[in-house]
């Protein structure tokens, strides 16, 4: 069955950040988006909402929700703007929440961020075949958001979980 995107600020029943038509716009002045060009509608519409679910539970974001009954962590009461100047609507959603989640939608697009990279999870770092070697790290972590995607929410928004930031405890090798 199709998934209907839902992008009511403060909804009950909202689950992404950012419409379909919104995320079109802005993929239309964004390189290499070969991955959402061929996406259907409906698989670009999951990778929007599990972009949003995402990008939920793994920001602590600061302040607080406007009400009880809204479904996503958005929006929030007393957060400033990108810039700190001003404050943010409690009926809006900042546009770089949006191309946040326009962002990591593509990146799940291109490939399951959410899966357990055996490379990761296992550290390797080195594999010689010739009378084989392997080499492992002390401590690895998988990046499901990626660097550009964390880089569209400022700071004072929040915070990052559980990939090797702040808030988040390594694996150490026994």
């Amino acid at each position: 069955m199709p998934l209907t995107l839902d992008a009511t600020v403060g909804g009950a029943s909202a689950n992404t950040y950012i419409t379909l038509t919104a995320a079109e716009t802005y993929f239309e002045s964004r390189l290499d988006i070969t991955a959402w060009d061929a996406a259907t509608d409906d698989d670009k519409n999951r990778a929007l909402a599990t972009a949003t679910r995402l990008l939920d539970s793994m920001y602590v974001w600061a302040n607080f929700a406007v009400d009880s009954t809204q479904r996503l962590h958005w929006p929030r009461v007393f957060m400033l703007d990108a810039k700190r100047r001003d404050t943010i609507l409690s009926t809006v959603i900042p546009e770089e929440l949006g191309f946040a989640a326009a962002e990591l939608a593509n990146t799940l697009l291109v490939s399951d961020r959410t899966l357990d990279s055996d490379i990761e999870t296992q550290g390797l770092t080195k594999l010689v075949a010739g009378s084989v070697e392997l080499e492992f790290k002390d401590s690895v972590f998988a990046k499901i958001i990626s660097d550009l995607v964390v880089n569209f929410i400022p700071t004072h928004w929040g915070y990052l979980t559980g990939q090797g930031g702040f808030g988040s405890v390594e694996l150490q090798r026994a």
